[in-house]
């Protein structure tokens, strides 16, 4: 088991700079425009998105290339997108701003996790629209889905991932992040410790040299 899994995580970190290459070839990283969660408007700030803007454009693509994801499975998805936007990003900005924390079951976003766990390991289906907050827990709007929120050169790293990892199952992704130094130095039984943006970033550049 265990040569098995050195094998498959060797197999995932080649994928892993192969995508970098062709990422670095192809990709000119510009300052991201923000939009207002309220209105989908431009407000021309550069910014880090919104996990669960990211969220939505991963399960609609998965959707749309019939790859399926259920809630594990992307939050895994989030923690090899978050590595790949630290490496090829102008700035090595991360991809989103919500910390990414070490469970037992590999890393998660809370509140990506909280958002998606109503259908259990079921794929979550596609996203025409979603309900947020606006002036209070009692006070909800719905907003009609866009994937224009996230820019076109983002897209396309997010796609690599995916495109990626497709073939791979959820417990798959779980057992190879299990074996990588970001969630074992993190992790602690019931502690939910911070898998840090600096970890990932010495793990993966560690591993492209």
């Amino acid at each position: 088991m265990k040569n098995y899994i050195l094998r498959f995580t060797d197999n995932i970190l080649n994928k892993i700079q192969k995508i970098r290459k062709n990422l670095q070839k192809s990709i000119l990283k510009t300052n991201t425009v923000c939009y207002n969660i309220l209105t989908q408007k431009k407000t021309g700030v550069t910014c880090m998105y919104n996990v669960l803007d990211v969220c939505r454009y991963i399960v609609n693509y998965s959707n749309e290339k019939d790859y399926g994801i259920s809630n594990l499975k992307l939050q895994k998805i989030l923690y090899f997108v978050q590595a790949f936007f630290l490496f090829n990003s102008k700035n090595q900005q991360p991809c989103f701003h919500e910390r990414i924390e070490a469970w037992d079951f590999g890393p998660v976003v809370r509140e990506a996790y909280n958002e998606y766990k109503q259908f259990g390991s079921c794929n979550i289906p596609p996203i025409k629209s979603y309900t947020i907050n606006t002036l209070g827990s009692w006070n909800q709007q719905i907003v009609n889905y866009t994937d224009d929120v996230i820019s076109t050169e983002d897209k396309t790293i997010i796609n690599q991932v995916l495109d990626a990892f497709k073939e791979h199952t959820a417990n798959d992704l779980v057992e190879i992040t299990h074996n990588q130094d970001p969630w074992l130095k993190a992790y602690r039984p019931y502690m939910n410790n911070e898998i840090t943006n600096d970890s990932i970033r010495e793990f993966f550049g560690n591993e492209g040299q």
